[in-house]
């Protein structure tokens, strides 16, 4: 009967916990200059909502190498399919792992070719599609836009806010969707690193909500 109790007591904290954390990641290839290797950037996302305490990271990037930093950078030097799990230290306790499939399909000096999380995602209006390219980059990237149907709503005050890592505002671009298919985005002052946008309008809120990397 202790048993079943501290079990039970357990799996209420595992939840806790988990319910406490969103644990996510995300990643990109980066240029490499050997030939013979994939060399991947990953991504911490996770976040805290409980004020708790983050006491580490354990990355398994499926190929047998693991890491315990936050955003590590690993290299594979071969083709495949790879499940790479990341699980954070909470509180003194585990909490995960949470796991991505990654890809790697070549080998070669431009990044490597694989698929990436990092990337544009179009959510609920459905009005436009949207695409981000080169997606990383260096100066500047290209983001592009095209209407699904006949739209009658008033887009043209869109705005694309972009933020840090940390969730810092760093930018805002006028976007006049009804009037433009594409803008240049420019790097200027932004450092190194993940960006999160999202693209809006007074009247329909929210309609896209993607990512960038700078390298």
């Amino acid at each position: 009967m202790k048993k079943i109790i501290t079990l039970f007591i357990i799996l209420i904290c595992s939840f806790s916990l988990r319910a406490q954390l969103t644990i996510d990641f995300t990643w990109c290839p980066v240029y490499d200059t050997s030939l013979q290797t994939c060399c991947i950037q990953f991504q911490n996302l996770t976040v805290d909502s409980g004020g708790g305490t983050i006491g580490g990271y354990i990355w398994d990037f499926g190929d047998g190498d693991t890491s315990n930093l936050s955003d590590p950078l690993h290299c594979y030097p071969v083709t495949g399919t790879f499940i790479v799990y990341l699980t954070v230290l909470y509180n003194g306790n585990p909490v995960g792992p949470v796991s991505h499939s990654l890809t790697i399909t070549n080998l070669d000096t431009t990044g490597c070719n694989c698929d990436s999380l990092i990337g544009v995602n179009e959510i609920t209006s459905g009005d436009y599609s949207f695409s981000l390219a080169p997606n990383p980059f260096h100066e500047r990237t290209v983001f592009k836009w095209q209407a699904n149907i006949n739209v009658n709503k008033n887009f043209k005050d869109a705005e694309m806010r972009i933020y840090n890592s940390l969730g810092e505002l760093m930018r805002v671009e006028k976007v006049a969707l009804q009037d433009q298919q594409e803008i240049v985005i420019e790097r200027e002052t932004l450092p190194q690193g993940v960006y999160h946008f999202e693209i809006s309008t007074s009247d329909a809120g929210q309609i896209a909500l993607g990512k960038f990397l700078i390298e």
